[in-house]
């Protein structure tokens, strides 16, 4: 193997094994984020809906505050209401960084146990269960 490239042994590994790498971690990262949003503690639906997804960088933008006059059936919409669609995932390749993040102030005393319906966190227990996970999330993506 003398004089190849790192890329090049890369490509023999996917050869021989039929994954796709770029399948690989737009599954992980989707995951990942799918794991995020249903175990983000829900008050008025802005900690949920202020994940964001960066491609080789960090999107430091929030989900802006509501006013606090919504009337019932809003404030159920905006709770259930999904982040920012994980459709950017499908742009990465392998080799990218993807940036999960939540920039809201109250986003580390949420993760660290500051809520009853989260009191574990949401990040670790998260990226642990796609750890626990990451035999079969490689297995789904094999090719057929």
């Amino acid at each position: 193997m003398a004089g190849r490239s790192f890329s090049q042994d890369i490509g023999a590994f996917v050869e021989k094994t039929g994954l796709s790498l770029n399948l690989v971690l737009r599954k992980l990262a989707f995951d990942a984020f799918a794991g995020l949003l249903m175990r983000s503690p829900v008050d008025t639906g802005r900690f949920r809906a202020s994940w964001r997804i960066g491609i080789n960088r960090v999107d430091l933008s929030v989900e802006p505050e509501r006013a606090d006059s919504l009337n019932i059936r809003s404030r159920f919409a905006l709770q259930s209401a999904p982040a920012p669609s994980g459709g950017l995932i499908q742009t990465a390749k392998f080799g990218d960084t993807i940036h999960l993040s939540n920039n809201l102030p109250y986003a580390q005393a949420l993760e660290h146990g500051h809520s009853k319906q989260a009191p574990q966190g949401v990040l670790g227990r998260t990226f642990d269960q796609i750890i626990l996970d990451f035999a079969r999330t490689v297995a789904s993506v094999v090719k057929a």
